[in-house]
């Protein structure tokens, strides 16, 4: 998922179950090297495979406290929502081929099995400012995380650190188009910045300071 690779990535990340194409993941953080002061120009991306205007939902929060020695969030900015079938516009890289492998839990992935799953889909991103997560610049980030689209805070961004907790973290999130699966492209745990050009601003540049990603999986 680090791979900055747009041709390839995960299917149905969020969605709970025991088939082959359920990631059965309740949160995925993309955590900083170090705490990063947050500024105004910031944004933060993410890439789903799809179909134009029928992209997944999902929620996204930024990491505002992270313990570097039990590598887990203790604290998070608000909690933004990103509904389903985003995207009007077009995608961002057009229709292609795709196949879909899985590891067997246990072979040190060592051999891949082809799934039953091929489809042909483009990639659609979104973006995200420091202003969608009501954090002041100056403010200390270590990344953020992503959830599936059923996942709430109940008012609290701290009920987001236990993903164990089922009350906000359901463990029935269902994969089907416009749900919860989300299909997320390798390009994940990168803080691009606005950067000023002759006439204009464009988003342009990339922090890529990740030097590690945490799963939180649920146990099959």
């Amino acid at each position: 998922m680090l791979g900055n690779n747009l041709n390839r990535g995960s299917d149905n990340t969020f969605a709970n179950g025991t088939g082959e194409p359920q990631g059965n993941i309740e949160r995925l953080d993309f955590v900083y090297g170090a705490g990063m002061e947050s500024n105004g120009g910031m944004g933060f991306a993410v890439f789903d495979r799809g179909d134009a205007s029928v992209h997944d939902g999902f929620k996204i929060a930024l990491i505002t406290g992270w313990d570097y020695g039990t590598n887990s969030a203790t604290a998070y900015s608000q909690l933004v929502s990103q509904e389903a079938n985003w995207t009007p516009a077009g995608n961002v890289a057009s229709s292609a081929t795709y196949s879909l492998f899985r590891y067997t839990t246990g072979d040190n992935l060592s051999s891949a099995s082809n799934a039953s799953e091929t489809g042909t889909q483009g990639i659609g991103g979104v973006v995200f400012t420091l202003d969608d997560f009501n954090v002041t610049p100056g403010t200390t980030i270590y990344g953020y995380s992503i959830f599936g689209f059923d996942v709430t805070d109940g008012g609290d961004s701290s009920n987001l650190i236990d993903w164990n907790n089922a009350t906000y973290f359901p463990t029935n999130t269902n994969g089907d188009t416009g749900g919860g699966g989300i299909d997320l492209a390798a390009v994940n745990g990168v803080m691009f910045s606005a950067v000023p050009e002759p006439s204009t601003w464009a988003l342009g540049g990339l922090g890529a300071i990740v030097v590690s990603m945490m799963t939180r999986r649920r146990r099959r």
